[in-house]
């Protein structure tokens, strides 16, 4: 009797589980595809702003007054270094990934929503000194720093370091540090430096228009408040602003040509330099060592002298 009884509740539960699983659906097994994988990782992604970069070419650093360029410095050298270490840094910071377009401009009139302004201070294949000023579109100063990187003799020495540039940790720590000072901007912000550098370089066009979003306080912008998305003017002042882009995007193949035109010859400058560098410093520190010498000699000289007299001169109070 109790057996049956038994039966009769596994038969029971038998029938309710499997109403269960029904109602639940079919389930899926075994490992998804790639692209399942992707959409997932796509619904959980909360893309940040991403802001985009103008480098204008860098200021070479000679004086005004060419009667006034040092002796060291090839000043045709130090122009073509401007191009290129501009163009060294837009790929150092593409390589982040962290940011929109990367665009070199011969200077900061363009529009973009962040600039970066570069001065070399000296460059001559051992040391190599660069000053960084970050702004962005409304004038706040990120940061302003100066870079110094040495090169070693021991670059070369490493034969996976051949065909690259021997300053390119430089480009890669400013990169760095910009992106670091990226982690400090909250979406908002940079969402509104987007719409900033849109209300400037439309009010570039129509004054009247495009003042009224912007607070102007010196050297300084701020929005006042955002005009809406569907704005006839704002949605013009954009499409212009598409191809004004277009046109510097045009551009960087210019600089991408220079930049890999000069790249044998000033990778070989680069070494050469640093081994005369080197030599110099050899030269410099045999003639010390002769000049030391030989002013020993004459000091030896001069105290043997002393102590002489003074032993004559005690002989005759002696005397």
């Amino acid at each position: 009797m109790f057996l049956k009884k038994l039966t009769t509740i596994l038969v029971l539960y038998t029938f309710i589980f499997a109403g269960c699983a029904t109602k639940q659906g079919h389930r899926t097994v075994g490992p998804q595809s790639s692209s399942d994988l992707y959409e997932d990782a796509r619904d959980h992604i909360v893309e940040r702003p991403k802001l985009d970069i103008i480098i204008p070419v860098f200021d070479p650093g000679l004086p005004d007054d060419p009667d006034d360029y040092d002796d060291e410095v090839w000043p045709e050298l130090r122009r073509a270094e401007a191009n290129r270490f501009a163009y060294k840094l837009k790929e150092a910071l593409e390589n982040t990934g962290q940011f929109g377009a990367v665009r070199v401009a011969p200077d900061s009139t363009a529009t973009g929503d962040l600039y970066i302004l570069g001065r070399i201070e000296e460059s001559n294949g051992e040391d190599v000194e660069i000053d960084i000023d970050v702004v962005d579109i409304s004038g706040r100063r990120w940061f302003d720093d100066n870079y110094e990187h040495e090169v070693s003799e021991a670059f070369y020495q490493d034969l996976r370091n051949d065909g690259k540039d021997a300053y390119e940790p430089l480009f890669a720590e400013v990169a760095a540090d910009i992106v670091e000072e990226l982690d400090d901007y909250d979406d908002k912000e940079l969402d509104d430096l987007h719409f900033l550098a849109d209300m400037r370089f439309g009010a570039n066009f129509s004054d009247i228009a495009f003042s009224q979003y912007i607070q102007e306080k010196g050297t300084t912008y701020s929005l006042i408040r955002k005009p809406s998305k569907e704005d006839p003017m704002l949605q013009r002042v954009r499409a212009i602003r598409v191809r004004d882009q277009l046109f510097i995007d045009g551009v960087q193949e210019n600089y991408t040509a220079f930049s890999q035109r000069m790249d044998e010859s000033y990778l070989m400058w680069q070494e050469q330099s640093l081994f005369e560098m080197q030599a110099q410093r050899a030269a410099d520190r045999a003639t010390l060592a002769k000049g030391v010498g030989g002013a020993l000699l004459i000091g030896l000289a001069v105290l043997s002298a002393v102590a002489g007299a003074n032993s004559s001169s005690v002989g005759s109070t002696s005397a």
